[in-house]
C-alpha cells in the first residue's frame, strides 16, 4: 500500500488533481487500491475521481458465504489457500484489519466506484457484500455480476465474449466521469 501511496503523491506533486485521477486493480491489487483509498481517507488527503476494482479480495478473513457456496464452481481459487496466503500477507496484523480487510472499514468519503465479479467464484461475496457497505456508506457504486464467469475473467481478453463486454463497460465508465 505505501507503494501505491507514493505513486498516487507523485502524480498529485507531478500536478495531476485528483478529479483527474482513476484507480484500478483486480483481486489482490483491487484490495490494495481500496486499502490506499482508505489510508488517503483517514489521513484527510484528497481522493482521486474513482475506482475501477475487478473481483477485489476485500476480507482476508475469508468469511463470506461465497467461500462455500460456490466452492465447487470456481475452478481456480479455494477458502483454504485464500486463508493461507492472508495470513502471510497480514503477518502479525489482524487479518480483520479493515486497512487489509476493506470489507470491515468505515467507507464513507470514499470516491465512486465500478466493481465486476465473476458469478461463479468463491469471492463473489468480498465483491457483493463490499459494493452493498459501500452504497450503504453513501458511496455511488456501479456492480455488476457476471454469470458464469470466473476470478478476473476480464484477463481472456478478445477470446471471451463476456470479457469484451466487461471490458468495454470498463471503458464507458472512465469515459462517462469525463464528459465531453
Amino acid at each position: 500500500m505505501k507503494d501505491a501511496l507514493l505513486v498516487y503523491q507523485w502524480l498529485i506533486n507531478q500536478g495531476f488533481g485528483q478529479d483527474r485521477i482513476v484507480v484500478g486493480g483486480d483481486s489482490a491489487g483491487g484490495g490494495l487500491v481500496l486499502s490506499m483509498l482508505l489510508a488517503l481517507k483517514a489521513a484527510g488527503a484528497p481522493q482521486p475521481h474513482a475506482a475501477v476494482l475487478l473481483a477485489p479480495w476485500t476480507d482476508l478473513t475469508v468469511s463470506s458465504p461465497s467461500y462455500e457456496t460456490l466452492r465447487d464452481h470456481d475452478p481456480i481459487i479455494t477458502r483454504e489457500n485464500l486463508r493461507e496466503a492472508g495470513l502471510m500477507y497480514a503477518g502479525r496484523r489482524d487479518p480483520a484489519d479493515p486497512l487489509l480487510s476493506p470489507l470491515f472499514a468505515e467507507l464513507g468519503g470514499l470516491p465512486q466506484m465500478l466493481i465486476h465479479a465473476g458469478g461463479d467464484e468463491v469471492m463473489l461475496d468480498d465483491s457483493r457484500l463490499f459494493a452493498e457497505r459501500a452504497e450503504s456508506a453513501g458511496v455511488p457504486v456501479a456492480f455488476k455480476v457476471f454469470e458464469g464467469m470466473w476470478h478476473v475473467f476480464h484477463s481472456s481478453g478478445v477470446h471471451i465474449p463476456e470479457s469484451r463486454q466487461a471490458i468495454s463497460e470498463i471503458g464507458d465508465f472512465v469515459r462517462g466521469l469525463y464528459p465531453a
